[in-house]
C-alpha cells in the first residue's frame, strides 16, 4: 500500500471525528459566552461565517454529535411573544473536541506539507 494513500486515509479518519470549520465557529462563540445562546444570536456574532438559512441544521448535527446541549426556553425566560426559542450551550465534550481540533488540525496540516516535500 502506498504511504501517501495511508497518510491520507489516517488523516481523513482522524479529521472526520473532529469538529468542522463551522462547528469550530459555533463552539468558539459558545465557549466565549457566559450564557446559553440561540441560533440567530450566533449568526449575529459571526454573520460572514454562519448563515441564518443553515444554522439550525448545523446546531442539530452538533447536538447529535454531543458537542452541544439544547433546551427550549421556559415561559419565565421569554422576553417577547412568539414561538419558544431553542437555547444551546457547549458540552464538556464539545469544549474538549474544540481544544483537540485547535491543536490537531495545524499538526496534520504541517505533517502533510512535510510529506509533500518528502521530508517525512
Amino acid at each position: 500500500m502506498n504511504s501517501s494513500f495511508e497518510f491520507k486515509k489516517i488523516r481523513k479518519e482522524c479529521l472526520m471525528h473532529l469538529p468542522t470549520d463551522k462547528e469550530v465557529v459555533v463552539l468558539q462563540i459558545l465557549c466565549k459566552s457566559s450564557k446559553e445562546m440561540y441560533g440567530l444570536e450566533m449568526v449575529k456574532e459571526q454573520p460572514f461565517q454562519l448563515r441564518h438559512s443553515s444554522i439550525y441544521v448545523l446546531l442539530t448535527r452538533m447536538v447529535a454529535r454531543g458537542y452541544l446541549h439544547a433546551r427550549d426556553e421556559t415561559v419565565e425566560e421569554r422576553l417577547a411573544p412568539g414561538p419558544k426559542k431553542r437555547l444551546y450551550e457547549a458540552t464538556e465534550y464539545g469544549e474538549a473536541m474544540l481544544a483537540v481540533r485547535e491543536v490537531a488540525f495545524p499538526l496534520f496540516t504541517k505533517a502533510q506539507k512535510l510529506k509533500q516535500k518528502g521530508t517525512l
